[in-house]
């Protein structure tokens, strides 16, 4: 087919999934989709900064874990890690896949990270892939800052990366892979509200089953764009203490044009 055809067929025929029904049919394809990902060089990343911090570790929780790519990267490395993730087809695949690799310390359960009933305490809590912007109410992403740090132990950090304000004004989320021959086939169309800091994403998807047919399918994403002050107060007001925030990937900090910020907020 195409590449208008397909264009077409997507944007006309493509079934609309609802709020809860997100990440459930892609569950089982999101790590094609998502091949490219540089889960190790992120993994990578945590480490320098806590390397930077003098922060020693052996439990990692990883919230928002999708199918579990960062969790299982650092099971590899030697510590204990619990995956949450609040999509039951997700945690399904990461489960699948922990259960492939039995000799890794890993765990995964199915719990909004807003509302985490965990068996242990933790020396590092990471949540990354911009995961925090999709929690669009400021006082439900609070929420989720203090079930982190009630599952912190004392001393220990809290590591997450956001999307910025400008990466979601310049619409990077409208992306495609129409012309490529991947079984799974994706277009995504992104805008933003400046006014409430909303960015809206239509996300079609065509998938060649392995008996001939074609699933259609659209979820629409939503991800709210935080400023760093509003991020650092309300680290604040549940108790962290918001010691860096960086230019991904690098011990800069961000500018105007920065398009994926981390923070490093320690619980006192």
């Amino acid at each position: 087919m195409g590449r208008e055809k397909l264009l077409n067929a997507l944007l006309r025929e493509a079934e609309e999934l609802t709020a809860n029904e997100a990440f459930t049919v892609i569950a089982p394809y999101y790590d094609e989709l998502m091949a490219e990902v540089p889960y190790s060089y992120w993994v990578d990343y945590i480490h320098k900064i806590t390397k930077h911090l003098g922060h020693s570790f052996e439990t990692v929780l990883d919230l928002a874990c999708g199918t579990g790519n960062v969790a299982i990267e650092f099971a590899k490395r030697g510590y204990r890690v619990v995956g949450v993730d609040k999509s039951e087809a997700m945690i399904r695949e990461a489960i699948r896949k922990a259960m492939m690799q039995p000799e890794l310390k890993l765990e995964f359960y199915c719990q909004d990270i807003s509302e985490l009933l965990l068996p242990m305490k933790f020396d590092l809590a990471v949540c990354l892939f911009d995961s925090l912007n999709y929690i669009i109410e400021p006082e439900a992403l609070k929420k989720a800052f203090k079930a982190t740090y009630d599952v912190l132990k004392p001393k220990c950090y809290f590591i997450f990366d956001m999307n910025s304000e400008y990466a979601l004004e310049a619409n990077l989320f409208t992306q495609n892979n129409l012309d490529s021959d991947d079984r799974l086939k994706y277009l995504w169309i992104s805008s933003y509200d400046s006014e409430t800091k909303l960015c809206r994403v239509d996300m079609y998807f065509q998938l060649q089953l392995e008996e001939g047919k074609i699933l259609r399918f659209k979820e629409v994403h939503y991800q709210r764009a935080y400023a760093v002050d509003e991020v650092i107060a309300y680290l604040s007001d549940v108790g962290f203490k918001c010691e860096h925030v960086f230019d991904a990937y690098t011990f800069k900090a961000p500018t105007r044009r920065s398009t994926r910020i981390y923070y490093v907020a320690k619980r006192l």
